[in-house]
Order: C-alpha cells, then structure tokens, then sequence
C-alpha cells in the first residue's frame, strides 16, 4: 500500500526512508486507536488500521509535492 499510494499521488516511488516514516506512523495511529482496548479483536484491530490509513493519506495529499508538484 505505501508504494502505491506513492506510485498514485506523486508518480514516483517512495524511498526507503519514506516507507519507515509510514509504516511506523500507521502503527502508532493504529495503536492509539487501541489505546482502551487491550485485547482488541481482529475486526478492531483492521478498523484501526483502515483509520489510521484514512489519517496518513490526508497527510500525503496535503504534502507539497502533491499540492504544488501535481
């Protein structure tokens, strides 16, 4: 999903670094969305991922590169 999200918005692929910062962004959006709930289930745990992704890809289309690049 990073590299296409990437490939998507701003025609290019994401560097090494890049994938680190979302990567470890959408795990700590996710576990926030868990914070409360210690033994979340599956269906929990995939509707924090899918929010947290909701929140990293409003991110990326407010970047400068897509703004003003695209």
């Amino acid at each position: 999903r990073n590299r296409n999200a990437f490939r998507t918005l701003f025609t290019r692929e994401p560097s090494s670094k890049e994938i680190d910062n979302v990567t470890r962004t959408l795990t700590e959006l996710a576990r926030e969305q868990l914070a409360n709930k210690p033994t979340a289930t599956a269906p929990e745990q995939a509707a924090a991922l899918k929010a947290a992704w909701r929140q990293v890809s409003l991110v990326l289309l407010n970047s400068n590169e897509f703004v003003y690049v695209h």
